[in-house]
C-alpha cells in the first residue's frame, strides 16, 4: 500500500527542560479525528508514526480518543474561547465553600445598581472567613477575582449613573413607555417622524482610563493632547426609521467673535452645523439654533397629514416657554422623557453616544499616530483653529460611522422597546468598540 503521508522527518532529541505544551480541546479533538482517519479508515501509518509525527504520547492520545464525547459535548455547551478551554474543571478553590454566599451577595449588590469592586469582595470573603485575614492582600485579590470570573463575573465600565433606584426607574420606564406607544401608533405618526434628541459632551483633552505599559511600574503616566481646545458639546438627533439628523458641534467661545467666523470656511465638513457658547453648553440660544436650523428644515420635508413627535430629556433648556412654543408652532408634538430613564428609554443614551464617541477617540488615536515623531517620540502642538478643523472632521466621520441598524435598534432593545411588535437587526460597524473592566457585571444580567 502507498504511503499519501510524507516520510517522517527524523525527530530532534528534546533537550531535558523542555516546557510543556497546553493543547487546547479543540486541538485535542481534531489529533482524534485525523488518527481515526489516516491510521483505522486508511491506513497509512502506524499509531506510534501519528504520534511521533504530531509530538504527542501515545497514552495521551488514547485517553483523548476514551473522553471524545465528553471534549465534544464540553465544546459544544460552553461560552468560553476555545483556544482556553479544558475539560478538568483543575482543583477547587480556597473560596469554594463561600460560593453559596458570595455570589449571591454579588447578584444582589448589583440588580441594587450598587457598584462592587474586587476589594469590597474581599473584605466580605474576610467577614465569612476570618482565616482569609492571614493572606496577603494582593493574593486574596487574585484568588476572589479568578473565583469571580470562573462564575461569570467580571469587571466592567459603568455605562450608566443614577441616583435613583434600579428597581424604580424600570418601572417608571415601563409606564412611561405603556402610555407613550399607543400616540406612535397613531395614523397620523411615521417613523421618520419620530424623533429623539440629546447632547454628550467631547473633550479632546481626555484620555483613556487604561493604557498600555510595563509590567511592575506603579505611576502610569498619559499626556492629553497639546490644545487649549476645551470640551465641545454635539447635538445628536436620531429618527425611529433609523434617519439620523445633522450634528450641531457647539465650540466654547464668545459668541461673534472669530471663532465663530471660522465656521464659514470651506474647512470645516458640511455635514454637520457649529455654533459658540461661552461655557460649550447648551442653552436657550444654542437650543434654539438647534430648532430652527435642523428640526425645522426637517419637519418641513413630513408628508401631507404626519405630526411630528420629539422625544426629550428633562434637561432645564428643553422645557423653557419659548423653547417650546417654538417647537409646537413647526407642528411637532414633544414629550418629555422621566428623569433617571434616559439610559433605559432614551435612543440617544442606550444605543447611539457610546459608539458615536467611541468613533471620536479612534480617530484621535490615528491621528495622533500620524503626527508622531519616530525620532524623538514627540507630538506637535496643534493650534485650537486646526484642533476644531480636526474635530469637526472627526465628528462628520464617526457619525457616518453608525449604522442605519444601529439607529433603529436604540428604539427598539427589549424590554424598552417603542416597537414590540418589531425585532432588532444585525449590523456591523466599521471598527469595533472597546469594551472596559472598571467595575464589576455579571454576565447575562
Amino acid at each position: 500500500m502507498e504511503m499519501n503521508q510524507a516520510p517522517l522527518e527524523p525527530l530532534e532529541e528534546e533537550e531535558e527542560d523542555t516546557k510543556r505544551t497546553f493543547i487546547p480541546l479543540q486541538a485535542k479533538i481534531e489529533l482524534v479525528m485525523k488518527a481515526e482517519r489516516l491510521v483505522r479508515a486508511e491506513k497509512c501509518m502506524s499509531y506510534r508514526a501519528f504520534c511521533r509525527l504530531y509530538e504527542v504520547q501515545p497514552s495521551q492520545l488514547r485517553r483523548w480518543e476514551k473522553n471524545i464525547i465528553t471534549m465534544k459535548k464540553t465544546l459544544e455547551n460552553t461560552t468560553k474561547k476555545a483556544g482556553k478551554l479544558v475539560c478538568t474543571t483543575g482543583r477547587l478553590s480556597r473560596l469554594e465553600h463561600l460560593r453559596h454566599k458570595l455570589i449571591p451577595w454579588v447578584v444582589t449588590m448589583r440588580k441594587d445598581g450598587k457598584s462592587v469592586s474586587v476589594r469590597m469582595a474581599s473584605i466580605y470573603c474576610k467577614k465569612l472567613d476570618p482565616s482569609l485575614r492571614r493572606e496577603k492582600r494582593y493574593s486574596l485579590f487574585a484568588m476572589v477575582r479568578r473565583f469571580l470570573s470562573s462564575n461569570g463575573i467580571v469587571m466592567r465600565s459603568v455605562t450608566h449613573k443614577a441616583q435613583e433606584d434600579i428597581a424604580k426607574m424600570h418601572d417608571e420606564a415601563l409606564q412611561f413607555l405603556e402610555t407613550t406607544k399607543p400616540m406612535l401608533q397613531q395614523k397620523h405618526r411615521h417613523q421618520a417622524f419620530i424623533i429623539n434628541m440629546d447632547q454628550t459632551p467631547y473633550n479632546p483633552k481626555d484620555t483613556d482610563r487604561r493604557t498600555l505599559n510595563e509590567k511592575g511600574v506603579k505611576t502610569v503616566n498619559a499626556k492629553t493632547m497639546k490644545t487649549s481646545l476645551d470640551r465641545i458639546t454635539c447635538m445628536l438627533a436620531v429618527c425611529a426609521d433609523g434617519t439620523k439628523l445633522p450634528p450641531l458641534l457647539v465650540f466654547k467661545a464668545k459668541p461673534g467673535g472669530s471663532v465663530e467666523r471660522e465656521f464659514t470656511s470651506n474647512d470645516f465638513p458640511k455635514e454637520c452645523l457649529y455654533l459658540v457658547q461661552e461655557n460649550a453648553w447648551t442653552d436657550e440660544r444654542v437650543m434654539t439654533h438647534w430648532v430652527d436650523h435642523v428640526l425645522t428644515p426637517y419637519v418641513k420635508t413630513a408628508p401631507k397629514g404626519i405630526v411630528p413627535y420629539l422625544f426629550l430629556d428633562k434637561y432645564s433648556c428643553h422645557t423653557q416657554g419659548r423653547i417650546t412654543n417654538r417647537i409646537e408652532d413647526l407642528g411637532v408634538e414633544w414629550d418629555i422623557i422621566p428623569g433617571g430613564c434616559t439610559g433605559l428609554v432614551q435612543p440617544i443614551d442606550v444605543g447611539i453616544g457610546k459608539p458615536f464617541k467611541n468613533r471620536m477617540r479612534y480617530r484621535w488615536e490615528e491621528w495622533m499616530m500620524g503626527q508622531y515623531s519616530e525620532e524623538d517620540g514627540s507630538v506637535e502642538r496643534i493650534k485650537p483653529v486646526e484642533a476644531r478643523k480636526y474635530i469637526a472632521t472627526w465628528a462628520a466621520d464617526s457619525w457616518n460611522a453608525i449604522p442605519k441598524a444601529a439607529v433603529k435598534n436604540s428604539w427598539r432593545h427589549k424590554p424598552f422597546s417603542y416597537f414590540p411588535e418589531e425585532s432588532t437587526e444585525a449590523y456591523v460597524f466599521s471598527d469595533e468598540d472597546d469594551s472596559g473592566d472598571e467595575e464589576i457585571s455579571i454576565m447575562g444580567l
